[in-house]
């Protein structure tokens, strides 16, 4: 299963772009697709279940997103890591 979003940069691919990639190279993979980063987190976080992988991937601006929105959460390793917020 695979969580698309869409970062907030007028480079990023959008979202009907990944879903055309991933519907002609994946087709089989379950997709969903969400607003931001935070949403996609929660999402994943919802749908996963005991001993699941969640994996980000993307630029080192989603990278960062998705860890401020972790340390946002509470998530203390995750608040540790980041030194700035425009990493």
């Amino acid at each position: 299963m695979v969580v698309l979003s869409q970062m907030i940069n007028p480079r990023a691919a959008s979202i009907a772009q990944l879903e055309q990639l991933f519907a002609e190279y994946v087709p089989h993979v379950q997709r969903h697709t969400t607003a931001n980063i935070g949403d996609a987190m929660q999402l994943a976080l919802d749908l996963a279940v005991d001993n699941d992988l969640i994996c980000v991937t993307g630029s080192l601006y989603t990278a960062a997103e998705a860890l401020r929105w972790s340390a946002a959460q509470g998530n203390a390793m995750a608040a540790k890591d980041i030194e700035g917020v425009d990493h």
